[in-house]
């Protein structure tokens, strides 16, 4: 029976994006597909399979792989077999010969090379999600992709409205026939894309998707994957940049403690400008962190370990010297968001307490830790000022 399930990320993710409304997905499972011809006049069996590719860093080439699916909906046999792919070429039509299947032979021929029947009434899925506000995609425009053979989502469309929002549209199975006729072969999906940003107009047709290039980079001719960027922007006021510099002798050792224990981390205080050449520029301090001995776990009491990252203090902490108790405050803070996030806490004779921050509470939270540590620091310099 067909299933029908959605996630609120939104509510599942504990952080939510400034000035996002809505960012649901629906997915409907085990809907039947239309697949009329081969259910009224049953499968067309032919050889699929990967022709031979260069292994990383040598020249050696791997053995072609074969085994057996319906042409028109491309559903594999089960079990799909292991056929010589010097006997047996891709596409061809397969007739012979075929493992008769039973409760008894697929658990003892579930190895077998011979290929099993195809399943006579197959499944897929139909996918949704849609953002309303800030999706973290610049630009409007559209992308209709065709996966291979091997990908999740055979068919998807999505539509990007710049800040009023985003759709994505995709199917599980469902329109195997139109891939099977448009891209057939290899594991590379094709993309159409025309999209329009701030810095011009690019696009992509029948581009390969993953082939490590985008947007004209050399690989493909530039009338199926180029931009035009006039970057008027850039050419009156210079290009966006950001440089980050080291304070000298701004490299500490703090402890960050957390319920279960405490932890040292090694910090670093560096001033980052960002801005155009000949416009308005900003300042941040910014401070990367590493651990010293092991991770921070947030998922459980060796599992999800940060072994470093940065937080940006304020720029009054930098200036009088108290950033090293603002950035360990706020790291602590940071973890504690992460175990929220992931339902754990390391008291391990307690369940697990599902929370969810607003971004308020969360910034409430990061504030308070800062605080906190702030005052240690003001309490300590005033204890050593007496001791003097």
């Amino acid at each position: 029976m067909p299933h029908l399930s959605t996630v609120n990320y939104r509510d599942r993710d504990g952080r939510r994006t400034p000035g996002q409304l809505v960012n649901v997905s629906v997915s409907l499972q085990r809907t039947p597909r239309l697949i009329a011809w081969c259910r009224l006049f049953g499968h067309r069996p032919v050889v699929d399979g990967t022709d031979p590719t260069p292994m990383s860093s040598s020249g050696y080439r791997g053995p072609g792989h074969r085994w057996v699916c319906c042409d028109r909906c491309g559903v594999r046999s089960a079990p799909q077999g292991s056929l010589d792919p010097t006997v047996y070429a891709i596409g061809v039509r397969y007739r012979a010969p075929w493992l008769i299947t039973s409760d008894q032979t697929r658990e003892t021929y579930a190895g077998s090379t011979v290929p099993g029947p195809i399943d006579a009434a197959p499944t897929g899925a139909l996918g949704a999600q849609l953002i309303v506000g800030p999706s973290g995609l610049s630009g409007v425009g559209w992308e209709a992709k065709v996966g291979n053979a091997g990908s999740e989502h055979t068919l998807a469309l999505t539509l990007r409205l710049g800040w009023l929002g985003w759709l994505y549209l995709h199917t599980e199975r469902h329109g195997t026939w139109l891939q099977r006729r448009l891209n057939p072969t290899g594991y590379q999906s094709r993309v159409t894309e025309v999209t329009v940003t701030a810095r011009g107009l690019r696009w992509r047709l029948w581009s390969k998707r993953d082939d490590g290039t985008r947007f004209g980079l050399g690989r493909e001719p530039w009338w199926r994957n180029g931009a035009i960027e006039p970057r008027l922007l850039d050419r009156v006021l210079g290009p966006r940049r950001r440089t980050a510099v080291d304070v000298p002798d701004a490299t500490v050792t703090r402890i960050v403690r957390m319920p279960e224990a405490d932890y040292a981390v090694r910090l670093k205080l560096q001033r980052v400008t960002s801005g155009r050449l000949r416009g308005r520029q900003t300042t941040t301090w910014d401070v990367g962190w590493s651990t010293i001995n092991g991770g921070i776990p947030t998922q459980g009491p060796d599992r999800g370990r940060v072994f470093g990252s940065s937080v940006t203090v304020s720029q009054t902490a930098a200036l009088n010297g108290t950033w090293p108790a603002e950035a360990a405050a706020l790291i602590a803070a940071d973890m504690t968001a992460d175990r929220v996030r992931y339902s754990w806490q390391p008291d391990d004779n307690r369940r697990p307490i599902v929370v969810t921050l607003s971004t308020a509470a969360n910034e409430k939270l990061r504030s308070a830790f800062a605080n906190e540590m702030l005052r240690d620091a003001e309490a300590l310099r005033r204890r050593l000022n007496s001791d003097d």
